[in-house]
């Protein structure tokens, strides 16, 4: 069964799958505001279930592999 992660794990996952993109151009690549981007990498607020999918679409990965512990 797959766990949610820690707010602070998430952050860093999206922080590395980020890379060299800048925080503003990926945020608006995605349609969110910069805070939010920013409070999603920071671990400051965790993303509802259709932003999920829509991070996980944009990097091309899945979900699970962002947001949850696959143990």
């Amino acid at each position: 069964m797959n766990k949610v992660l820690d707010p602070k794990e998430i952050g860093r996952r999206l922080r590395e799958l980020c890379g060299i993109r800048s925080r503003r151009g990926v945020s608006m690549e995605l349609g969110i505001s910069y805070s939010a981007m920013t409070k999603y990498e920071i671990g400051a607020k965790v993303p509802c279930d259709e932003m999920k999918v829509r991070i996980a679409d944009y990097y091309h990965v899945t979900v699970q592999s962002i947001f949850f512990d696959p143990k």
